[in-house]
């Protein structure tokens, strides 16, 4: 995810230009254009600056627990607000993420400056009601959950409006507002064939990845040999409008849940309990790794019967909505987080997917912790929400345990970074040692061809895309790459091969259809070209240079 979104903000810095329907939601990559134009594109100018909005972020979090604490007096909301504003600080997924190249760290920023918008004690709608409105509607085209949030939060301001009419102002305000950012968004998908998709068209294969009959192989499944074919299913049935993509995948979805719904509750109901477990899930980075080698999250992340930190987070949390349930703005705050969970829940759950619900959650769990803390100790029924949570949050889970990456991964994911890092050298390195040490891996061989690639060295190239072809004969990306390679090698009769071989798995691959067109251009065999071209654009495929190899 963060390669993609760095060639997307790269694409956006030089040319202007977004491209086709969004697969990814474009907010992020647009951030990191901003970043790129003003010169701070490398990797540390970029988690600087994510840091500083990890910063801003605790800083927000202090003053909505000041405005959150249940106690009496400037003294409770100071105390409340500064446990809420250092526990943010400290919170360990939150400043792991602040340093990766994905967006949590500005859409956290986002919403929690709308948080405390809506936080405000006023009668009467005014102009930070609109701010408030805006930045979810940011938020939701970052990531588009988000919205749970959004809708919840006007609800806050609701309370505190003089009249009826007030209160219809407010909300209008708040949604009127939200609405440009993700019409922007919508709008741009549409012409670009995604009809329909609000945000971003990766929602069909991400509900699919969590709701199968073998869910629990394809959530844990990564980017890779093995993966490739499943998310190019419907490319290869001729589905490659962005829009009917998306709904390609929702129908399978729906075809498994109307077959089987026993099992389609169960398992919902099986990530909902994940939502709420202490243990961080990894998606695509390797956290146990991360941990290992830092010392900051060594000390803000660990497992030790206690899953840290949210398997006290969450504890603390409920125990406080449990405490404060007849408070307006806790049963607020306690619908949208169920709800957000239960969102996570239909798709699947990571740990970066999660950190939205932390930021509900801290101000609460700082109340709640204090008030622990202060109470007498004969008062043991008050411990027993907050007990009964811990152990149920914390018990050992064999499934969640699994995700853990094995050596060959972690090697993988380690050379990818530096990579990212702008260490090719180094990634090279790491990668021809780890292929010595397992040939017959698909997704090492891979990483080895794409690093060599990159470099402009395909004479070292082309024996990995081959041993890869071996390996995953269903992927077609690599029998491109091996195409590409080919020809500027000088074997163009090898490079019709692959493309063809690429081709015969997957008959509309754009970036196969349009490097086997200009390969026979080069050699005058207009009519196979003309074939190939009419293809890709009978397809939908938007490309200029394209249009004007036909005319």
């Amino acid at each position: 995810d963060a390669s993609t979104y760095r060639r997307m903000a790269e694409q956006i810095a030089s040319t202007g230009e977004y491209g086709g329907a969004f697969y990814q939601p474009p907010l992020y990559p647009a951030f990191l254009a901003v970043l790129v134009r003003m010169d701070l594109g490398s990797p540390w100018a970029v988690a600087i600056a994510q840091s500083l909005l990890g910063a801003a972020v605790a800083a927000m979090l202090a003053v909505a627990g000041a405005r959150l604490a249940s106690g009496d007096g400037l003294a409770s909301e100071r105390n409340v607000g500064l446990a809420a504003g250092l526990a943010a600080a400290l919170y360990g997924p939150l400043v792991l993420f602040d340093l990766e190249v994905l967006p949590p760290a500005l859409v956290h920023a986002l919403l929690a400056g709308a948080l405390l918008c809506a936080l405000r004690a006023r009668a009467r709608p005014d102009v930070l009601d609109g701010l408030g409105g805006l930045l979810v509607g940011a938020a939701v085209t970052g990531w588009g959950p988000s919205l749970v949030f959004g809708l919840a939060l006007p609800l806050h301001r609701l309370r505190h409006a003089a009249s009826r009419g007030a209160r219809a102002l407010i909300a209008a305000i708040w949604i009127a507002c939200m609405v440009p950012p993700v019409a922007l968004t919508a709008s741009h998908n549409a012409r670009h064939d995604g009809e329909g998709v609000l945000v971003s068209f990766n929602d069909g294969i991400n509900l699919f990845l969590g709701n199968n009959p073998g869910w629990r192989d394809t959530w844990r499944a990564r980017p890779g040999a093995a993966f490739e074919p499943e998310l190019e299913r419907p490319d290869r049935e001729g589905v490659t409008r962005p829009a009917d993509r998306s709904r390609y995948f929702v129908g399978r979805v729906w075809r498994d849940v109307a077959e089987r719904p026993g099992a389609a509750a169960a398992r919902t109901g099986e990530k909902l309990y994940y939502a709420w477990h202490g243990r961080e899930v990894r998606r695509n980075q390797d956290i146990d790794y991360l941990r290992e080698r830092s010392p900051v999250l060594h000390a803000l992340t660990w497992e030790a019967g206690l899953l840290f930190p949210f398997g006290l987070l969450a504890p603390l949390a409920l125990s406080g909505f449990v405490r404060r349930r007849r408070d307006a703005d806790t049963r607020i705050a306690l619908g949208a987080v169920l709800a957000y969970s239960v969102v996570l829940a239909v798709f699947f759950v990571s740990s970066r997917y999660r950190l939205p619900m932390a930021l509900w959650l801290l101000p609460f769990a700082a109340d709640e912790g204090l008030a622990l803390a202060g109470e007498r100790p004969r008062a043991l029924l008050r411990w027993i929400p907050f007990a009964a949570a811990l152990v149920v949050l914390n018990l050992p889970n064999a499934f969640t345990a699994s995700f853990a990456a094995d050596p060959v991964e972690r090697a993988v994911l380690e050379a990818h970074a530096w990579r990212n890092q702008g260490e090719p050298d180094r990634a090279a390195s790491l990668a021809e040692a780890l292929a010595a040490d397992h040939p017959d891996d698909p997704n090492v061989q891979m990483l080895l061809a794409e690093v060599h690639f990159a470099a402009g060295r395909c004479d070292r190239a082309v024996p990995a895309f081959e041993r890869v072809v071996e390996l995953a004969p269903r992927a077609s990306t690599p029998r491109v790459m091996l195409g590409q390679c080919l020809e500027e090698l000088g074997d163009p009769p090898g490079a019709e091969r692959a493309y063809a071989g690429a081709l015969a798995l997957h008959p509309y691959h754009p970036v196969a259809l349009k490097s086997a067109a200009a390969l026979y251009l080069r050699f005058g065999r207009s009519g196979e070209a003309r074939v190939l071209l009419r293809r890709f654009v009978a397809q939908g495929y938007d490309d200029p240079e394209v249009i004007r190899w036909l005319r």
